[in-house]
This record gives structure tokens, C-alpha cells and sequence, in this order.
């Protein structure tokens, strides 16, 4: 088994992880784990997406506009 982790920044940064692995079954219900990720994507603007893999396995990708990752300045 593998995994591949492609970090990738255009007019924002996106991170994708894919597996080569047994994948989800098809009654998978999120848990605590991903519901948190998708909060935590959505707090900063961004996007998770959980879907299968290209050869089985898993593939799981968060996007983040750059504007959401700048420092803030307060006066």
C-alpha cells in the first residue's frame, strides 16, 4: 500500500492525500474526525472533500483561499 501527499499553491493552497487502500465503505457516515476537518475548512474559507481514491483507497483534499492565510494586522 502507498499514500501520496501533493501540496499545491495557485490562488490559494490546497493539500490532497490519497491512499491506495481498502476505501470507505459505501455507508460510511462522517465522524468526529472529518465533521472537525470540514469545520475547520469552512472557518477559514475553504473546502474539504472526501471522495475515493483514483486506484480504490481514499482521497481526502482540503483548498484555502490565500486570502484567508494572510496575517491580519489590528490597530
Amino acid at each position: 500500500q502507498s499514500i501520496a501527499v501533493r501540496l499545491k499553491a495557485d490562488d490559494g493552497v490546497s493539500l490532497t492525500i490519497e491512499d491506495d487502500g481498502s476505501g470507505l465503505p459505501a455507508d460510511t457516515t462522517h465522524g468526529f474526525g472529518l465533521i472537525s476537518m470540514h469545520e475547520r475548512a469552512d472557518g477559514l474559507g475553504g473546502s474539504l472533500q472526501v471522495s475515493p481514491g483514483r486506484n480504490r483507497g481514499v482521497r481526502v483534499e482540503v483548498r484555502v483561499p490565500y486570502a484567508r492565510l494572510a496575517p491580519t494586522r489590528e490597530s
